[in-house]
């Protein structure tokens, strides 16, 4: 398991960076330089996603399964923590956690009712979708992807299909560097790290802002 100040801080991180346009409207309901509702469902939004990519990636597949399993009963209903995961409600009450109410008072101080204006598809695991600022939308990052076609005199070692895991490579590769963010990639072999990662580098990127270095170890 990953330490807790480990994905405190990729929650931030990402946070800040996945939410650095949402965040800059003058207002509380402004989102004029935005599609699809208003400032704080797109925070929400963002928070989620970052929240996923940063506690939700630490873990193989089957975990990642689990781990949406979790989050969307929570979402629903805070109350299943106790109900149903003891084992995190302990852990919880170690650290001092409490369940937080959502009364008259603390809606009307904080805005905030216990549920978020646009919360992931229910299909799939969280991580398979990606929150776009831009439409206000959850989007699967199977449709991020551009049409591709393989040049009839290519390389077969030059070829690489694109593919979800890609996607989500590229993106936040690039989200996480903008924001003066290290990302750290890791996963399982032959999934496309290391290209994903150089043409990200050395294609996507402005050049003129962003000059990569490149070690190789054996």
């Amino acid at each position: 398991p990953a330490p807790a100040a480990s994905g405190a801080t990729a929650l931030g991180g990402g946070f800040a960076a996945g939410a650095a346009g949402a965040a800059s409207s003058s207002s509380d309901d402004d989102a004029s330089h935005l599609e699809g509702g208003s400032r704080k469902k797109h925070i929400e939004a963002c928070f989620l996603f970052a929240l996923f990519w940063s506690t939700g990636v630490t873990s193989d597949a089957d975990g990642r399964k689990k781990y949406s399993v979790f989050v969307r009963e929570a979402m629903e209903n805070i109350g299943v923590i106790e109900e149903k995961y003891g084992g995190v409600a302990t852990a919880l009450a170690v650290r001092k956690w409490i369940k937080p109410t959502f009364g008259d008072d603390e809606v009307k101080e904080t805005g905030f009712n216990g549920n978020v204006e646009c919360g992931p598809p229910k299909d799939g695991d969280v991580q398979d979708w990606c929150y776009d600022p831009s439409a206000g939308t959850w989007v699967n990052w199977v449709d991020t992807l551009e049409k591709f076609s393989v040049d009839d005199d290519a390389e077969f070692s030059t070829i690489m299909v694109p593919t979800a895991c890609t996607a989500q490579l590229s993106y936040m590769c690039q989200t996480l560097i903008k924001q003066h963010l290290r990302p750290l990639v890791c996963g399982p072999t032959g999934t496309g790290k290391s290209v994903s990662v150089v043409k990200c580098v050395t294609e996507e990127l402005d050049q003129a802002a962003y000059k990569p270095i490149q070690l190789g170890f054996s």
